[in-house]
């Protein structure tokens, strides 16, 4: 992993690729389901799921990716702390626990996981899959990147320090 540099152009087509995902169908819609019974008309972008249904986290992973870009920007040297709470926040709440909610709000048992599986599917569709799988390899060569250069600044501080 090491032998990987990786270029500020790469993260930029990274988050556009990202973004760009954000606006596949991935969640339900609530209130329009209670509505209406087609499925198609009512399935909703990432970004309804980011600030309608979990602002209190898309709030959050929005700061803290502004924080960790301009901290890249100025070059500072906390930014992969930054970046790897930004990692953390996003596999644990995307990845585990809307999965486990689910799985724990509908009482599923274990030989039941195959029919989980396919509810899931139904309430997040493929958009959801696609957005938290970009989103999470963003954020992995984001913490690659700024990992690269605390270690491009830190033979400075060492010669500082002899």
């Amino acid at each position: 992993m090491n032998n990987i540099k990786i270029k500020p152009g790469h993260l930029i087509f990274l988050f556009l690729a990202w973004f760009a995902s954000m606006f596949l169908p991935s969640t339900l819609n609530r209130v329009k389901f209670s509505e209406t019974l087609s499925l198609e008309q009512v399935y909703e972008n990432f970004f309804y799921l980011l600030f309608h249904q979990e602002i209190a986290v898309g709030l959050a992973l929005l700061l803290l990716i502004s924080l960790a870009f301009f901290l890249s920007l100025k070059k500072e040297r906390g930014t992969h702390f930054i970046v790897l709470a930004c990692l953390i926040l996003y596999a644990c709440y995307f990845i585990i626990y809307l999965p486990l909610v689910m799985a724990i709000d509908n009482h599923v048992q274990p030989h039941q996981l195959r029919g989980f599986a396919e509810f899931f599917w139904l309430f997040y569709d493929y958009g959801y899959i696609v957005s938290v799988c970009l989103g999470l390899i963003f954020l992995l060569y984001f913490f690659k990147y700024s990992l690269d250069s605390k270690e491009k600044s830190a033979p400075t501080s060492q010669k500082l320090l002899e």
